[in-house]
């Protein structure tokens, strides 16, 4: 399974404790997991924060809250994503979160070229 998401453990946060309970029971059903996560910073150890999960991390670029700042810095971060997803084994399903809009045409592109007609598209 690949998910595209703006939060994941370690980072704090309802959303990425949502996505550990969840990343969890998935590994428990015997799933394999890759996320594929925007971080500001390298936070990551290397260490699997869930056992059974392969977090990719790619790195936001671009600081500040303006518009102009946010569009470009998802916009590069879709792009790493992207790269990111072809480099890891073809998935069985691709999950795609919002709010972060970028990640939709991400997981659509990912999707597209890296599975096959069958494969759920979340």
């Amino acid at each position: 399974m690949l998910l595209l998401t703006q939060h994941f453990p370690p980072e704090g946060g309802a959303h990425a404790g949502r996505w550990a309970w969840l990343a969890q029971g998935l590994v428990d059903h015997g799933h394999e997991l890759h996320v594929i996560v925007p971080r500001w910073r390298h936070r990551h150890s290397g260490e699997p924060w869930i056992e059974g999960v392969v977090v990719h991390e790619v790195m936001a670029l671009v600081p500040g809250l303006g518009l102009r700042s946010r569009i470009t810095n998802e916009l590069l971060t879709a792009g790493q994503s992207l790269i990111r997803a072809m480099s890891i084994p073809a998935p069985d399903v691709v999950i795609a979160t919002v709010p972060s809009l970028p990640a939709l045409p991400t997981g659509s592109v990912s999707y597209t070229h890296l599975t096959l007609p069958t494969t759920p598209y979340v």
